[in-house]
């Protein structure tokens, strides 16, 4: 530790500058308060008037900094923090984090960083640029394996360098170590849910929050089940980048996701059908889809777009792992948009077989009879009837007979028609392995309304007249 006379800086004084007068001495604690004055009006001029985030580059080029990655052979308990750019000190990428800048210039897995609690490096730890790291902060656990939400953040803070950890600061002209340093540390560490630490979290996560420690989000691992390996498509960016901002900016950028950002329609409409395997069609419903350079990814991996208007997408659905529930992301120039429901990606397994339905029209609200055959025995739970892109309320279902030489159940199940508009509409049923759709059509008739007699004068009954 350096040997400090006393720290003289106060937030809450308000001081702004440190004047030295002739013929005094020069101590320590005003030079070193000069320097903390200094470092805290630019600290707090990026943290509210730039904000957190991932700067582009000079030359314009995505600063890809800190991204979060699934490994080559993906594992359960480890991942890779991408460093996303050149690995010198002017290229390298990096990120603001409550107004300090913080920089990765090589890429490491999670469990390699030297206060990772399975670190299998040199003893004592070392961090990339050789200096020893600071065993005084909590060492990173490891993930925990049960399925979930977890997320992973950066989490970053200073502390005092002097001659035992780098014998640099020795000033080779006099043999002595005339100034200490304050260097910025980073680890990346994983907690259950989707916020960074704060001093609020009720006990025992309350323990994730250090005094005088910044935290910032780099992504959302969503484990589909325990102990499953940490796949890429499991993996959401959090990152904020393109940060550069000003206040004028800031209201630019809120007046251009207003008019121009994509949007989905309701969580109701977002997108159909519910569930596809991978290589099939899906339509998104939404606005603003042929503004701008239109990117589509299920979770992380960008999907291919067949065609585009401005309220509706068809893209198809990339090679994604069966039974895994997928987020669809929707992104131009001025902003992105996150579907509220999620798309099921089907296991394989027997579909349902829509035999008939009677009848084959009616208005809104009517009961429509269905003839279905399925491996097991049918329970509302299990499956869904749709109408055109309208899911239907399953009022009954009963079973009728069951097949000797197959063994498959044939059971009657009766419906409501949604609200839709007069057309026609293909019938489908979908279960966990996916959707099938009737080869008929459903006619949706128009709801006449019968028009009030006394409304244009006619009495009730016989004889009724124009009055």
């Amino acid at each position: 530790m350096g040997i400090i006379s006393r720290d003289t800086f106060d937030l809450l004084r308000r001081y702004s500058s440190v004047r030295l007068q002739m013929g005094v001495p020069l101590v320590d604690a005003d030079w070193n308060e000069l320097d903390d004055i200094r470092r805290s009006e630019l600290r707090t001029f990026i943290r509210w008037f730039v904000g957190d985030g991932f700067p582009a580059k000079d030359d314009g080029s995505s600063n890809d900094a800190f991204r979060i990655e699934a490994l080559s052979t993906p594992e359960a308990d480890n991942f890779k923090v991408s460093a996303g750019g050149s690995n010198d000190g002017t290229s390298a990428s990096r990120c603001l984090v409550d107004g300090v800048e913080v920089f990765i210039t090589e890429d490491i897995d999670f469990k390699d960083q030297p206060l990772h609690v399975n670190y299998n490096g040199p003893n004592p730890p070392v961090a990339p640029d050789a200096t020893p790291v600071d065993l005084n902060v909590p060492r990173v656990a490891g993930i925990p394996t049960s399925a979930g939400s977890y997320l992973v953040y950066l989490d970053v803070w200073e502390r005092e360098i002097g001659r035992r950890d780098d014998e640099r600061l020795v000033n080779p002209s006099i043999g002595i170590e005339t100034c200490v340093r304050f260097k910025r540390d980073w680890v990346v560490r994983v907690r259950p849910g989707t916020n960074v630490p704060t001093p609020n979290d009720p006990a025992p996560t309350n323990r994730d929050y250090l005094i005088n420690h910044s935290y910032a989000p780099l992504a959302i691992i969503a484990r589909q089940s325990n102990s499953s390996n940490i796949r890429q498509e499991d993996i959401t960016d959090l990152r904020q980048t393109g940060v550069s901002l000003t206040s004028l900016l800031r209201r630019l950028q809120f007046v251009e996701q207003e008019l121009l950002a994509p949007r989905f329609s309701s969580a109701l409409n977002e997108f159909w059908p519910p569930l596809a395997q991978p290589g099939v069609n899906v339509k998104i419903f939404g606005d603003n889809f042929n503004i701008g350079t239109l990117s589509v990814r299920f979770n992380s991996i960008v999907a291919t777009v067949v065609e585009r208007t401005n309220t509706e997408i068809v893209a198809t659905v990339p090679n994604l792992t069966r039974g895994s529930d997928i987020s669809i992301n929707i992104s131009n120039e001025f902003d992105q948009a996150t579907s509220n429901r999620r798309l099921r990606i089907p296991l394989d397994g027997p579909l349902l077989e829509l035999q008939s339905f009677t009848p084959t029209s009616g208005i809104q609200g009517s009961t429509v009879t269905l003839s279905i055959k399925s491996r097991v025995a049918l329970e509302p739970v299990h499956f869904t009837i749709w109408f055109g892109e309208k899911q239907a309320e399953i009022s009954a279902v009963a079973g009728v007979a069951r097949e000797r030489s197959s063994g498959d159940h044939i059971s009657r199940v009766s419906v409501r028609v949604p609200t839709l508009p007069a057309g026609q509409v293909r019938v489908a049923a979908i279960n966990e392995f996916g959707i099938v759709f009737s080869n008929d059509s459903f006619i949706i008739l128009p709801n006449f309304v019968l028009p009030n007699p006394y409304a244009y004068g006619f009495g009730a009954g016989i004889g009724a007249r124009l009055i």
